[in-house]
């Protein structure tokens, strides 16, 4: 053989072995209900993470990302696209897990999610899903409790607590109890408002004046979260401060929140997709649920209805925005 004809037959050979490392990166599939340009942060947490454990896209996995653009109805075809990849795992979170989980029963689904996977029918219990899908959820019921007792050392003397929340929200039941279990150890009257959408929400704070509520805790999930600015400002027109567990709606001019670090959240998340690619079985693998709390405070909103900071809380605070 002529050395021609040597490398002519080495270098594809080459290639090919080139090739087929490529192929054998596991694929991992990211899917979110946002836009690309909305999902960055969490995306980048989740990459973050990912590399935390050794996993870093292009090298030793490869990432396959979809965006639905707040288009629900787009989550199942985009969820079965990355199955067709196929991915050998798919990492989603908040509103598009229930269409991810209902698209796809072979193929590992890890997810982030607000509420309770049992109650929503994701998992049979939290230490063994019992299904192709696992996780972190944010639900920490008693944390309504904790963030009802944060809001009487802000306002002594606060009688009445409206509570906004979505009744088809899974776990919500176990987050009124808590509510209202804790209200009444502080002889402090609590009003439920219900709502699933906008016009709901229009129809509660209508309401509210009636009933002389004094301060607002929303219950997150996705339509607290999309209207949450509409919420801060409609609670403003009130004179009513207003409250929740994600950082986000601080910032968004909420007097405070309590809850999960919902960077942490994420960062669980890839550990929980690394578990799966090292062989872990979804249907035994525990879902996870925070570690990591953190207590967020508006001091800009607390001015603007003459609400001093207890010192102690100032303390105590991860972040106070000004």
């Amino acid at each position: 053989m002529n050395r021609r004809s040597f490398l002519a037959g080495t270098v594809p050979a080459a290639l090919g072995v080139r090739s087929a490392h490529a192929q054998r990166l596991p694929v991992v599939g990211w899917l979110s209900y946002a836009t690309a340009a909305a999902a960055a942060g969490s995306r980048a947490i989740f990459l973050e993470g990912m590399a935390e454990n050794g996993y870093l896209p292009g090298r030793t996995f490869t990432l396959e990302e979809r965006y639905a653009d707040e288009r629900i109805d787009r989550v199942a075809d985009l969820a079965r696209s990355l199955a067709e990849q196929p991915a050998n795992a798919i990492a989603t979170y908040g509103a598009a897990v229930k269409s991810t989980l209902d698209a796809i029963k072979t193929v590992p689904v890890l997810y982030s999610f607000s509420g309770d996977p049992v109650d929503a029918g994701f998992a049979a219990s939290l230490t063994r899903p019992g299904r192709n899908a696992s996780g972190v959820s944010y639900l920490s019921a008693e944390l309504n409790g904790k963030r009802i007792e944060l809001l009487r050392e802000f306002m002594p003397r606060l009688q009445t607590l409206a509570v906004l929340a979505n009744p088809d929200h899974p776990g919500e039941g176990r987050d009124m109890a808590v509510c209202r279990l804790t209200a009444a150890s502080l002889d402090l009257g609590l009003v439920y408002y219900p709502a699933r959408n906008r016009s709901e929400m229009e129809s509660a704070f209508d309401r509210m004046p009636a009933a002389n509520v004094g301060a607002i805790m929303a219950l997150s999930d996705i339509v607290t979260v999309q209207n949450r600015v509409w919420i801060a400002n409609a609670a403003a027109r009130l004179r009513v401060p207003v409250i929740a567990s994600w950082a986000i709606f601080a910032r968004s001019g909420f007097l405070f929140s309590y809850g999960p670090k919902v960077e942490e959240v994420h960062r669980q998340l890839a550990r929980q997709v690394e578990r799966v690619l090292k062989g872990a079985d979804p249907a035994t693998l525990p879902i996870e649920q925070p570690v990591r709390f953190e207590l967020v405070i508006n001091a800009k909103t607390a001015g603007q209805y003459a609400i001093a900071i207890p010192p102690a809380i100032f303390a105590r605070a991860d972040e106070i925005i000004e």
